[in-house]
C-alpha cells in the first residue's frame, strides 16, 4: 500500500511567521553612513546556501555588486513524524559555509561546503547519518535592456564518499540553468517594488552512484540520494522594501527517464503522476541590519510532494531555512606605495633624495606582503608594501637621521635607523617570525607518490595534533614544548613513529617513509589499519580464519618492531543474537585473537582485549552486506 508523504505540518505556519517578524524587526534601523529618515532599500541580491546569489533554490540573474566578495553561513532544521516511514521520528540539520566572488559585471563564481545531520527511528540501529558536500560554480548574467537580466548557472555538487573517504567525483550532481530577472521598477514603474525571477534547465544527478545496491527509504533520506536525473522549472517573486525584502518561490523538479522496477512495492513515478514530483515553495525574507554588507535571511520551505515513488527520497512537509552574509567590497585602497611629505619642507634647491627595499621572510627569503612600513619621529602616513614585498619613499632631505619601523602580524618588529646619503638607500629587510612556543617543521619523503598524502600527528596524554604535509613534502606546526610522540603516515607506506622533545624556537627533522610489505599493517596514532581489507582478520564463528594467521604474524611482527607500543582487541558482532549470546561469542573471538599473538610471540602484557558486542555497529544492521562489516575486530592502539 502506497504510503503518503510527511505530514508534520503542526508549527510550521508559527515558525513562518516568527522567521518573517523576526527578520523585519532586525532589518528595521538603517546601515551607517545613511542619512537620518532615509530608508534603507532591501536586498538586491545575496548569496544562498550554495553560494550564487538568489532566492532560497531559485538562483537569480543579478547578484552581488561588480566586484565584490561574500562569505555566508546558512542552515535549515526540520523535526517531525511520519516523515520517511509511519511512525517514525525525524531530525534533520543541514549547515553550510559559502563564499562568492564577482570578479566582473557579467561573472560571479561561488563555492560552498555543506554538512548534513539527518537522524531517524525507523532503522535497527536508529539510524544516523552524518554527510558532507563541497560545491563549486559560476553565473553569468547580462542587462539585455533596462530592467531584463538574462544569465545562466553551472554548478557542480560533489558528496563525499559513503564507504570511502573523500569527495565522490563519480556521484556529481551538474546543475545547468537558464536564468531571467525583470525588474517592473523599471519595466513598470519605480513605485512597483517587485522583481519576478525565473530558472530552468536539466539537473543531471549522479548520486545513485553512491551506493552499489538498493537503498531503503531511511537510507535515501539520509544520503539525500535521487535515483534519477530532472529537468528543473523554478519561478519567483521578491519585493526590495526598506529594509527587508520578502519574497516567494516555486520549484517544480520533472523527472528526466526514472527507474521503474516491478519488483518493487513502491510505486514508480511515473505511475504515482504529478504528485510524486519533487516540488517545493518557500516563503522567506531578507533583512538589512546595520552593519553595511551584512544580510540576514529566513524562512520556511514547504514540501508539495504528496505520493511516494521508486527512486525519490522522503521530503519532509516543512523545513526552517536560515542564514545570514556578509559583502564587501574587495578593490581597497593602494596598498604599494603612500606619497607623504615631510614634515620640514626642504627649501627651494635643496638636495633630496630616497628609500627603497624590499622585505622578506628571514627564513624562506620569500617576499612579505602586507609589512606595514611606519618613519619614526614624523608625521607621514603609514606604507604598506606591495605584494613582491617593496616599498618607495617620498624624497627625503639628504644627510636625514632617520629610522623606519617594519611591523606585519605573526612577525617580529624590526626597526632600521640610517642617515639618508645623497644616492638614495636601498634596503634589504629580513624578519624573523614571532614564535611562541616551538615551532617544529621539515620534510617528509615517500618511496612513491607525491608526500601531500601523508599526515604528521604529534601525540601526547590530552592532546592529538594533525599536521598537513605540502606536495613538495614540508610541513610546518606550532606546539608546545616538550616531549611528543610523532607518527609520519601515508597509504601504502610504513609509518615512522618516534618521540620528539621539543624546546622553544625553532626545530627541523626530516623523515623518510619506504613502502609497506604486501599485507602488512599500517599504524596509525589511534589504531592499525590493513590498507587492503582482504589482509584484514576474519572468523570463522569462534574461531580465528586459518588465512588470518598471515595477518597475525605480521601483527606480531610489528610488536615486536615498535618499542613501547601496546594494543587492545577490540572485537564486533551484528545483532542478530541476543545480548548475551552477543558477548559470549565476541569475548570467545577475543580470546582466540590474543591466543594466536602470544602463540606468535608477543609478550604478555602488551595486548589486552575487549569484548564488545553488537553495542558499536559500523552501519545499520539494515542487511546482510552491512551485517558483515560488523563482525569485525580492531586493533586499538593503547596510550600515547
Amino acid at each position: 500500500m502506497e504510503e503518503a508523504m510527511a505530514t508534520g505540518w503542526r508549527g510550521m505556519h508559527t515558525l513562518g511567521v516568527m522567521g518573517l517578524l523576526a527578520t523585519t524587526v532586525f532589518g528595521g534601523t538603517a546601515s551607517a553612513g545613511e542619512q537620518a529618515g532615509e530608508p534603507a532599500w532591501g536586498v538586491e541580491g545575496a548569496p544562498t546556501s550554495t553560494g550564487v546569489s538568489g532566492l532560497n533554490r531559485v538562483p537569480t540573474a543579478t547578484g552581488i555588486d561588480a566586484g565584490q566578495v561574500a562569505f555566508g553561513v546558512h542552515g535549515s532544521f526540520f523535526r517531525g513524524s511520519d516523515a520517511v516511514r509511519r511512525g517514525d521520528e525525524t531530525r534533520r540539520n543541514t549547515g553550510s559555509f559559502t563564499l562568492s566572488i564577482r570578479p566582473l559585471e557579467e561573472l560571479e563564481v561561488f563555492a560552498s561546503l555543506s554538512s548534513r545531520a539527518v537522524r531517524n527511528s525507523f532503522a535497527n540501529p536508529e539510524l544516523m547519518q552524518s554527510t558532507g558536500n563541497l560545491g563549486l560554480g559560476s553565473r553569468g548574467g547580462v542587462e539585455v535592456f533596462d530592467g531584463l537580466h538574462v544569465g545562466g548557472m553551472l554548478a557542480f555538487d560533489f558528496p563525499a564518499g559513503a564507504e570511502s573517504v573523500g569527495i565522490a567525483f563519480d556521484s556529481s550532481t551538474i546543475t545547468l540553468l537558464a536564468m531571467g530577472t525583470a525588474d517592473l521598477r523599471t519595466l513598470v514603474d519605480e513605485t512597483v517594488p517587485v522583481r519576478a525571477h525565473l530558472a530552468t534547465g536539466p539537473v543531471i544527478d549522479n548520486t545513485r552512484n553512491l551506493f552499489a545496491q538498493e537503498l531503503t527509504r531511511p537510507e535515501r533520506f539520509g544520503q539525500d540520494v535521487t535515483a534519477y536525473s530532472r529537468w528543473r522549472l523554478g519561478l519567483g517573486v521578491d519585493a526590495p522594501l526598506p529594509w527587508v525584502t520578502p519574497y516567494v518561490e516555486w520549484v517544480l523538479d520533472i523527472p528526466i527517464n526514472p527507474p521503474c522496477s516491478n519488483t518493487l512495492t513502491v510505486r514508480c513515478v511515473g505511475d504515482s503522476g504529478f504528485a510524486a514530483f519533487p516540488s517545493f515553495v518557500t516563503l522567506g525574507a531578507r533583512g538589512t541590519p546595520m552593519v553595511e554588507g551584512l544580510v540576514l535571511h529566513t524562512g520556511v520551505e514547504l514540501g508539495m510532494t504528496t505520493n511516494e515513488s521508486q527512486g525519490t527520497p522522503a521530503i519532509p512537509a516543512w523545513n526552517w531555512i536560515f542564514g545570514a552574509s556578509w559583502a564587501f567590497d574587495a578593490i581597497g585602497p593602494a596598498a604599494s606605495r603612500e606619497r607623504g611629505a615631510p614634515t620640514e619642507r626642504a627649501s627651494r634647491g635643496a638636495e633630496l633624495a630616497s628609500v627603497s627595499g624590499r622585505v622578506v621572510d628571514s627564513h624562506t627569503g620569500e617576499s612579505l606582503a602586507g609589512v606595514r612600513v611606519r618613519w619614526a619621529d614624523q608625521s607621514w602616513s603609514d606604507q604598506v608594501v606591495d605584494d613582491a614585498g617593496r616599498f618607495l619613499s617620498a624624497p627625503v632631505l639628504v644627510g636625514t637621521e632617520a629610522a623606519i619601523e617594519f611591523s606585519r602580524e605573526g612577525y617580529e618588529t624590526r626597526t632600521e635607523r640610517f642617515r639618508v646619503p645623497a644616492e638614495g638607500l636601498a634596503l634589504d629587510i629580513a624578519m624573523d617570525e614571532a614564535i611562541e612556543g616551538a615551532r617544529f617543521a621539515g620534510t617528509v619523503t615517500l618511496e612513491q607518490g607525491t608526500a601531500e598524502a601523508a599526515r604528521l600527528h604529534a601525540v601526547r596524554p590530552g592532546e592529538h595534533e594533525e599536521i598537513a604535509v605540502t606536495a613538495d613534502g614540508h610541513f610546518e606546526a606550532d606546539l608546545e614544548p616538550g616531549t611528543w610522540l610523532l607518527y609520519v603516515t601515508a597509504p601504502g607506506h610504513r609509518t615512522v613513529r618516534q618521540r620528539q622533545p621539543l624546546e622553544a624556537g625553532r626545530q627541523e627533522a626530516a623523515f623518510d617513509l619506504p613502502l609497506l610489505e604486501p599485507g602488512e599493517p599500517r599504524l596509525l596514532p589511534d589504531r592499525l589499519l590493513f590498507d587492503d581489507p582482504i589482509d584484514e582478520v576474519v572468523f570463522d564463528g569462534e574461531s580465528l580464519d586459518p588465512g588470518s594467521m598471515d595477518a597475525i604474524a605480521r601483527i606480531a611482527t610489528l610488536l615486536d618492531a615498535t618499542r613501547g607500543l601496546r594494543l587492545q582487541v577490540r572485537t564486533h558482532t551484528d545483532d542478530r543474537e541476543d545480548e548475551e549470546e552477543e558477548r559470549r561469542l565476541t569475548e570467545a573471538r577475543a580470546q582466540a585473537v590474543l591466543d594466536a599473538l602470544l602463540a606468535a610471540g608477543v609478550q604478555e602484557g602488551r595486548v589486552t582485549s575487549e569484548a564488545v558486542g553488537a553495542a558499536e555497529p559500523l552501519v545499520p544492521n539494515l542487511n546482510e552486506r552491512n551485517r558483515a562489516r560488523n563482525n569485525r575486530v580492531e586493533f586499538v592502539v593503547i596510550g600515547p
